[in-house]
């Protein structure tokens, strides 16, 4: 599941998972309650979640389905290098942090890391 307010952004990051047969990519979102809504009807086993969304925003929209119980693995996607941020996305259990100008080999890696089930070691460059 793909969460970002920028039609652009969310068609380049599907390319980038459908290249990898481990993935597929079951729905989108752009905005916080629509990513809710999906995440509950869909049940994905991973959504990548941009902090800055309308409404809600990415952190509102991963407290919201912790509280839940939701089992989906959450990663956030954001060009905020926010220290407050990326601690709050800990707390919550987030599985991963990664900065949307990291280059495409350390995303890579991350992938490779969810595809494996394991946790992503967050990454606050």
């Amino acid at each position: 599941m793909i969460v970002d307010d920028h039609p652009l952004f969310r068609q380049g990051l599907r390319q980038a998972i459908v290249g990898d047969s481990r993935f597929e990519v079951i729905g989108e979102a752009e905005d916080g309650q629509t990513a809710l809504d999906r995440i509950s009807q869909l049940h994905p086993e991973v959504a990548v979640l941009d902090v800055s969304l309308p409404g809600l925003n990415g952190l509102e929209v991963a407290a919201a389905l912790r509280a839940k119980k939701s089992k989906v693995n959450l990663v956030i996607l954001t060009m905020l290098k926010d220290e407050q941020a990326f601690n709050r996305a800990l707390n919550l259990g987030i599985h991963g942090y990664v900065l949307k100008e990291m280059p495409p080999t350390r995303f890579e890696l991350h992938r490779r890391s969810l595809a494996k089930r394991s946790l992503c070691e967050p990454v606050a460059d």
